[in-house]
């Protein structure tokens, strides 16, 4: 039951992103190389710590 809730919850997650990436104003936002370069560094450090998990995850 509670896999269920959260996949609900992740697709209406995703929804809701979806719906704010396409509004104009925060494609013109994301538009600047700045914020860019921000999201990607985001992006780096977020895998870092997924794979970091990971490995504590297999100990």
């Amino acid at each position: 039951m509670k896999n269920f809730e959260f996949t609900r919850l992740k697709a209406k997650a995703l929804q809701k992103t979806l719906e704010i990436v396409n509004d104009p104003r925060v494609m013109k936002i994301m538009q600047n190389p700045k914020v860019m370069n921000l999201v990607t560094k985001g992006f780096d450090l977020k895998n870092k710590i997924d794979k970091t998990i990971a490995i504590w995850k297999e100990k």
